[in-house]
This record gives structure tokens, sequence and C-alpha cells, in this order.
């Protein structure tokens, strides 16, 4: 986790938890770009705040799944096959990736993805200080912030009343549990 302070500490609001998607993007690297991505108006009055979801980038342990040469061949495949012969190969790329993963981080593979990093985040907002989530999600990681995903969403209790840890949240991008694979299928 990395935490770039406001520049403005007299008019800070609180931390903008931010994520680049991916999935598997590193959000310390992206935090770490900040002046790229966040207005000077936004860092002023909130802490950049990033996080390696679990089996990430600089997460230990990290998910690993192809060789450099097979990751190689995996980026350079067609995102949009124009044929069948395309399709094909896209299709058998993905499978050796879902192989490589099963096979190399198999024993991780339960405890990363979606759901746990939306319970991350949800316990570094509370370690952070903050009563609600202040969100920037890119891509995929729209999602994770998203008041559809579950960890969002306003609960009702009758001691309590009605409550949500979703304050601010900017999704750039629509990106959801039904957004369509490398396959084409959901």
């Amino acid at each position: 986790m990395i935490r770039l302070r406001a520049t403005g500490p007299e008019t800070r609001i609180g931390s903008l938890v931010v994520n680049p998607g991916g999935p598997g993007g590193s959000g310390v690297q992206y935090a770490l770009h900040a002046r790229s991505q966040v207005s000077a108006a936004v860092r002023a009055r909130f802490d950049v705040v990033g996080f390696d979801p679990r089996g990430v980038a600089g997460s230990v342990p990290a998910v690993h799944c192809l060789s450099d040469p097979q990751l190689d061949r995996y980026f350079a495949t067609p995102d949009t096959p124009g044929n069948t012969a395309q399709r094909a190969v896209v299709v058998s790329e993905s499978k050796l990736f879902a192989r490589g993963c099963e096979k190399r981080s198999g024993a991780l593979l339960p405890y990363v993805g979606t759901a746990n990093a939306a319970r991350d985040m949800d316990v570094l907002r509370a370690a952070l200080g903050d009563a609600k989530l202040t969100y920037l999600g890119k891509s995929y990681g729209t999602y994770l912030g998203t008041p559809r995903n579950p960890r969002w969403r306003r609960t009702s209790s009758r001691r309590r009343g009605s409550r949500s840890r979703c304050g601010r949240s900017w999704p750039t991008a629509c990106a959801g549990p039904a957004a369509r694979s490398r396959t084409g299928k959901p």
C-alpha cells in the first residue's frame, strides 16, 4: 500500500483509494503516477492511496500463470479476433493461461478475486480512518467500488437504521461481472 498525502492538508477531506483495473493492475504503481491520473484540485483535498490486490504485483504471494515468453505470446493475441482461426488462437491461449494459473498458483486462487479485493478495500478504508470509501476505479476496477458490488450496498438494521460504506465513487468505465471474457463468453 502507498499513501500520498494531500497537497493541501488544511482543506483535506479524506483518502481517495485508486485501482487501475485489469484485473491485475498495481494500485501502488497507479497511485505513484497520481499527477497524471488525478487532478491537482483532487490531490489537494485527498490523500491518494493505492494498494495491490491479493495476488497482484507487489502483494505476496503473487499469482503467476505463465513464463515470460508465454506471457508475451498471450498479450500478442488479438483482443478482437476477426475470423474462426483467430478465435481458435484466442481460445487456445486463454485455456493455456487458465491451466498455467491452476498449475503455478492453484492454492492461492480461492483467496483472490473481486469479493476478496472489495473486503480488503473495506478494511483499508477503516484503517485509513475514513467512515466512507472515496474511490477512483478504471476499467475492471470500476466494479470494485460501484454500488452494484454487494460490499458497498446500503444495508438496513432496525437498531442502526440505513447505512452505507460507500461515499464518493468515480467509475470511469463500465465493467462488471457480466463483462465478456477474451473468448466472448460471459
